[in-house]
């Protein structure tokens, strides 16, 4: 099975079940390159003579962890802990409460599968121009407006919302900026049980 990042912000709202969409930018693709068409996993793009097809990381149907900073400790360890793996016992970083002092924590990247509490199931895959996004992909990304933001009208609201995935996308990623528009694959996911 293949891990997934977010941010602990997203990865926050993935739990929650408020995201339940991901925007993975595809690198091989220059942003003046048209889509010829999509089929499944793979796309096809060309600009005059060059054409260039490229397939997803995911597909629909895939069932994936989320990977998340952890420290696993010997079954000796005696601090109070939040799950207990076989001999392991694993603490999580996104956890929120006080952690043991001196935890040192490892990077997400390298997760394991069996250290994973949270997986998601891929129900849906396109793709788009990252400036195409709508108004209900912004909601399904995790950019609903809290309540103190309740008071402004419906299109302050929606500039706000958009405004923060803009923020946010640039945030992740500076070299495939809001403003260059590059292409990207469109995730949707549920959350599940497990693998």
């Amino acid at each position: 099975m293949r891990g997934i990042l977010f941010k602990e912000d997203l990865f926050a709202k993935v739990v929650l079940n408020s995201k339940t969409k991901t925007r993975r930018v595809i690198r091989s693709i220059p942003a003046d390159f048209i889509l010829q068409g999509q089929l499944g996993r793979a796309a096809k793009f060309y600009r005059g003579d060059d054409i260039r097809q490229v397939k997803s990381l995911y597909k629909v149907g895939d069932r994936l962890y989320l990977k998340e900073p952890y420290c696993a400790f010997d079954a000796e360890y005696k601090k109070p802990v939040l799950i207990i793996l076989g001999e392991e016992k694993i603490i999580y970083k996104y956890d929120t409460g006080p952690h043991p002092e001196g935890v040192v924590w490892k990077p997400k990247l390298f997760m394991p599968e069996k250290y994973a509490r949270y997986f998601i199931e891929i129900t849906d895959l396109k793709v788009e121009h990252i400036q195409d996004i709508s108004m209900a992909d912004i909601i399904a990304e995790g950019f609903e407006l809290s309540m103190k933001d309740m008071y402004l009208d419906a299109m302050n609201q929606k500039i706000k919302s958009k405004l923060q995935f803009i923020k946010k996308w640039n945030e992740i990623n500076p070299e495939y900026s809001w403003d260059n528009n590059p292409w990207v694959w469109i995730y949707t996911f549920k959350l599940i049980d497990g693998p």
